[in-house]
Order: C-alpha cells, then sequence, then structure tokens
C-alpha cells in the first residue's frame, strides 16, 4: 500500500465512523481537546508561577539590600566599609610585622649607634609599637633608650617621626634610621630639633630619635 492509497483508506474509515456516530465522534474530539488543553494549561502555569515567585524573591532580597544599606549602590556601600575598617584598625594597638622589623634590621644591621624612642604617654595605641621598634633596634646592637613624653608639642601626622638634628643634612645614624622606615615602607615625618640631651640618665646623647605618638592623618 502506498501513501495515496493508505489516505484513501484512512479517509473511508473516518467516513464510516462519522456516518455511524457522528455526535459521539464530535464529543470525543471535544473531550480529547479539553484535556490536551488543560495538561498545557497546568504545565505552563506551574513554571510561570515558578518565575514568578523567583522574580518577587529577587525583589524582596533587593529591597531588603537597599533598606539596609539606606539606598546606597555597591560602590557607596564599598567605601562605608573600607572607611569603617580603617576606624577600628585605628582603635586598635600598632605593631610592627615580622616583615617590617626584619626590614628595619637589613638596613641597620651594619652600624652601631644610640637611638632614643621616645612614646607619647598620652597616645593609648603606641606603647606596643614602641616595645616592637625598641626591641627590634636592640637586637640589632644599637643602644636603645624609651623615655616617655607627656604631650607632644611638634606632633607628626604620620604619628611615627625621625627627629635629626639638620632634615637637609642627614648624619650617618639619621639616614640609617630614614632607610629603614623607607625600606620597611613605614610612613613618617622627618623632623629637626634633636635635643641632644641624654635620655634616663644615660651619660651619651642619642644620635637620632623616633618619637611615636598617635595618628593625626
Amino acid at each position: 500500500m502506498n501513501v495515496e492509497d493508505f489516505i484513501k483508506h484512512m479517509t473511508g474509515e473516518w467516513k464510516e465512523i462519522l456516518a455511524g456516530a457522528p455526535v459521539s465522534f464530535c464529543i470525543a474530539v471535544v473531550v480529547a481537546g479539553g484535556l490536551i488543553w488543560g495538561v498545557v494549561n497546568w504545565r505552563y502555569s506551574s513554571i510561570i508561577e515558578n518565575y514568578e515567585s523567583r522574580l518577587k524573591l529577587k525583589d524582596e532580597q533587593l529591597s531588603d539590600y537597599k533598606e539596609k544599606l539606606n539606598g546606597a549602590t555597591p560602590a557607596e556601600a564599598k567605601a562605608r566599609l573600607d572607611t569603617l575598617e580603617q576606624q577600628v584598625k585605628s582603635l586598635l594597638p600598632r605593631r610592627l610585622s615580622g616583615e617590617q622589623a626584619q626590614a628595619i634590621k637589613n638596613e641597620i644591621n651594619s652600624s652601631r649607634f644610640a637611638v632614643a624612642i621616645i612614646h607619647d604617654a598620652a597616645a593609648a595605641d603606641v606603647k606596643m609599637l614602641a616595645g616592637d621598634v625598641a626591641l627590634t633596634f636592640q637586637s640589632s646592637g644599637w643602644a636603645v633608650t624609651t623615655p616617655i613624653a607627656m604631650g607632644l608639642g611638634n606632633a607628626p601626622p604620620s604619628g611615627i617621626a625621625v627627629r635629626v638634628q639638620n632634615p637637609s643634612s642627614l648624619r650617618p645614624a639619621e639616614q640609617a634610621v630614614k632607610r629603614a622606615f623607607e625600606n620597611a615602607k613605614i610612613p613618617f615625618d622627618l623632623q629637626g630639633g634633636l635635643s641632644g640631651v641624654p635620655a634616663n640618665f644615660q651619660l651619651s646623647s642619642p644620635d637620632v630619635e623616633i618619637v611615636l605618638t598617635s595618628r593625626l592623618n
């Protein structure tokens, strides 16, 4: 049987069905069509409801995010977090890291001088830093004194000052300390006005002074 004969055969069958029970056939077609439509409608309705629920959840999350950040953009939120992190860090005791201590030693190990490490008694965050700096210089063979100052008249904005006799003409000890802090990537201010007065009842005056206080910037 070829295609043409098959079509003729099926046409004949349908004609016989329609002639024998036209009403029943129409009812069957309507019922079948209704069932198919119901299945398709249920399937796509569930898909649409799923997408709608996901979109609603995203909208709620976005609204919650905006409410918590007072409408700030992600960039603004990051800036706020960075500022908060810096504020928290400013409240913590300042310390020398192991890498910074080693960088300082690399510059001062080859010389032996006297250094006064002065820390401001009013700056609560520098006591441990003063101990770290003193230990670093002592372990490198420098003569170290640790006087305490009650308030500073010329406080360095960075919180650390390398105090020398003449900033425009540094002596060997002053050059060594300057290079050491630069090598350790520690911000500091170079100041003149080295007192030259022995500290803590020492017989000799320091070759250079390191002043530690709270940061102003």
